[in-house]
């Protein structure tokens, strides 16, 4: 009843990850796993769908929710939530997700959770299990006392309670911490009952900035352990006889290779995560660890601050841990410190003495742990204690030769990267590359098209002249910017195109540097290479025989907000946002509740790192040119918000195409009043600006085809995912797969 996991646990995803759950998967499938550990998938305010995902070679469908208690509901017999929310939003997750009956362990990925939110949480766990124990009891729900140990505290000295602000825990100190300890050193974050044979597993919850836990041989919890190759090495597809907790996420990985190398590998392992109130703490584990058969002994990785080890001296001290404890702490190096350091973790600071990694070692190691003189030694300790075990008889290691009992297959590209496989293309394309950092036309990339666009020789355009404000219609207007060099001639050549659409789309006769903005937006949105839906669609068509108009009309039929339309409804976002005087992460926050996505923002590939040279392109000819960046600035300012969220929720070529245009169409600019500026978003102009640009790149699509003589396209069938109609009910799919649709 103490094991947290087993061959049979299920989870659901909170804040889709997709990289993840298909490591979570390849994890059950060479630990030989019947059923997909990953039950669902939640995605807040989203419509129910399904998820394309691998279990070993075969694709299988995850469904997905747009809430929690939606998610629970279906799916019953999924005890364990993985919070993969950012930190804004985590701590309401983990609370829905403690609120839901089927819902047993909640593990935290995020950082920086404040604490006065950590101990909420902390102090409804306790509720909960309190509760729990109180109706196995037959008794009325109370906090204290409560009849299990918690953290080394008995009932009659152990008591929490919400202080009158509703944000900390109060404790009483007993005789488990050392009095030389301050009150305020003392860790209230235990939160775990333990169960005994006749009741229920209580709640538990692992973080907040915990990579995750493994069973080995059964389950893994977000990226702990990583890759598949650190996986195999590390020997977690089958259990060991260690069980293992740190702090650390980063050394949890780490602790494995030595564990496998000293020992038969782990049981389980957990990183708490470095917050100074963890949801549940490393002697919350000891003490669980004490209770699992499986486990012939403990590995502790403890750091300096806080008071949670001498919960494990105490609880050694009093015959409640039994098994040997192999003891590291890690800050030994704070002693050269003068004065106090913060160290990586949030509760790794070097305080007082008792805080210090020299005084728990010492507790632990008068209270009968086996502690090295030095990390160096922490491995050859391990080894030592586990060889004794076996030569005592206790126990049977399990042999090293084992293999999984499955073999991953490898992926397509990997095996093409390989050279193990070669794979037939299907389309032929000779005029556009976009999988390069920039698209590439005819072998020419954007960059060099719009160079001389974007840079004029000498930097900014000499001679500029701003007209006053003149009468026209009876509007003020300061209209008439005239970009001129010196010799009078317009550095920007002769933007006949985007002249004509000024004319024909505005009525009026834009200063160049608007026109030419026009043509680089043309030029940006001209194509995108074969792949995306629109040019897909053009080459069938093309291919089916029709003529050049249906190949092209099919193309920009495809155009609307998951393709192209971005542009018009990141324009509409923004605008929206701006007149509403909303801070970008009141907007962004805002969209996430109505379930919509913020458009413009994002990318597949493109993260801050590795920025889209377009959306460069764009930002650097706006700065140079533009009177305002009202609306470029805020839409970079989003983006700031959206990049702490996930590296990948940068500003895209559609979100600032459609900044800048709202720079150009506001009064500050004094081309448009507020009225015409309005009507033209509205109206959808940003997409026929995506219209005209993209019909070019389709043009030229459905005449490369015709070009090289290209037959009938049929889809290749080992390409489709064939599900079975009519299918079982989705109740019974739940109950023999767990949810996943396995087809």
């Amino acid at each position: 009843m103490y094991t947290s996991f087993t061959k049979t646990t299920q989870v659901i995803f909170y804040n889709y990850k997709q990289s993840t759950v298909q490591n979570a998967l390849d994890f059950d499938f060479i630990c030989g796993r019947d059923i997909p550990s990953v039950a669902a998938i939640v995605i807040p305010g989203s419509a129910k769908s399904f998820q394309k995902v691998f279990f070993g070679p075969q694709e299988i469908l995850i469904p997905s929710y747009g809430s929690t208690a939606e998610a629970c509901q279906n799916h019953p017999k999924a005890d364990v939530f993985i919070n993969y929310a950012s930190y804004r939003s985590a701590f309401a997750a983990t609370m829905e997700a403690l609120d839901q009956p089927t819902i047993r362990v909640v593990s935290m990925l995020a950082e920086g959770i404040p604490e006065k939110d950590s101990k909420k949480m902390i102090l409804k766990v306790r509720q909960l299990n309190a509760a729990a124990c109180a109706v196995a009891a037959g008794k009325a729900a109370s906090i204290e006392p409560c009849p299990h140990p918690i953290n080394g505290d008995t009932a009659s000295n152990h008591s929490i309670s919400p202080s009158s602000d509703g944000n900390s825990i109060n404790h009483k100190q007993n005789h488990i911490i050392p009095d030389h300890i301050s009150k305020k050193h003392l860790d209230p974050s235990s939160s775990l009952p333990h169960s005994s044979p006749q009741q229920p597993l209580p709640k538990m919850i692992i973080g907040p900035s915990s990579i995750g836990a493994v069973q080995a041989g059964a389950l893994r919890i977000g990226d702990a352990a990583g890759t598949i190759d650190n996986i195999l090495t590390c020997r977690l597809f089958r259990p060991g006889h260690v069980g293992f907790v740190s702090k650390s996420g980063g050394l949890l990985n780490e602790m494995f290779n030595v564990i496998s190398r000293a020992a038969d590998g782990v049981f389980e392992g957990v990183a708490i995560g470095g917050d100074a109130f963890p949801g549940s703490t490393l002697t919350d584990h000891c003490l669980r660890y004490e209770q699992i058969p499986e486990v012939a002994m403990i590995v502790l990785l403890g750091e300096l601050g806080g008071a949670d080890e001498y919960g494990i001296s105490a609880a050694m001290k009093e015959g409640r841990i039994t098994k040997p404890v192999v003891a590291w702490v890690s800050g030994t190096c704070a002693r050269l410190f003068a004065t106090e350091v913060q160290f990586g973790h949030a509760g790794a600071k070097s305080g007082g003495a008792a805080e210090s990694a020299a005084a728990k070692m010492a507790a632990l190691k008068e209270a009968g742990a086996h502690v090295p003189e030095s990390y160096e030694g922490f491995e050859a300790q391990i080894k030592s204690v586990f060889d004794d075990l076996v030569a005592s008889g206790k126990v049977v290691p399990t042999s090293k030769d084992i293999a999984p009992s499955r073999t991953l297959p490898l992926t397509l590209a990997a095996a093409v990267k390989k050279g193990l496989i070669r794979v037939p293309t299907h389309i032929i394309s000779t005029i556009s590359d976009d999988r390069g950092e920039e698209p590439v036309y005819g072998g020419v990339s954007i960059r060099q098209i719009l160079q001389g666009c974007v840079e004029s020789q000498g930097g900014r355009p000499e001679g500029l002249k701003v007209a006053s404000a003149v009468k026209e219609n009876g509007v003020d207007r300061e209209t008439k910017r005239q970009h001129t060099a010196t010799n009078g001639n317009n550095v920007f050549g002769d933007p006949v195109i985007g002249k004509t659409i000024s004319l024909l789309w505005f009525r009026r006769e834009l200063p160049p540097f608007a026109l030419r903005f026009i043509e680089m937006c043309l030029v940006l949105c001209a194509d995108h290479g074969p792949c995306v839906s629109g040019a897909h669609n053009a080459i069938v068509t093309a291919r089916a025989g029709r003529d050049l108009v249906s190949a092209v009309a099919s193309g920009l039929l495809t155009i609307g907000p998951r393709f192209g339309g971005a542009i018009d409804g990141a324009a509409r976002g923004f605008k929206d946002a701006v007149a509403a005087g909303q801070s970008p992460s009141e907007f962004v926050e805002l969209m996430k509740r109505q379930g919509r996505r913020v458009m413009g923002i994002g990318h597949k590939v493109k993260t801050r790192e590795n920025p889209d040279a377009r959306v460069e392109l764009i930002d650097q000819f706006v700065r140079e040119h533009f009177p305002t960046q009202k609306y470029l600035d805020y839409a970079r300012k989003v983006e700031d918000y959206t990049l702490s969220k996930a590296q990948n929720l940068i500003l895209n070529v559609d979100g600032c195409i459609a900044a800048a245009f709202l720079d150009l169409l506001s009064p500050e600019s004094g081309f448009f009043t507020a009225a015409e500026g309005e009507e033209a978003v509205a109206a959808g102009t940003l997409n026929g600006l995506f219209l005209v640009a993209r019909a070019m790149g389709l043009v030229g699509h459905a005449l490369d085809q015709k070009r090289l003589g290209q037959n009938l396209y049929r889809h290749p069938v080992e390409d489709t995912l064939y599900v079975p109609t009519p299918a079982k009910t989705f109740a019974e799919v739940d109950d023999e797969n767990g949810g996943a649709i396995i087809p």
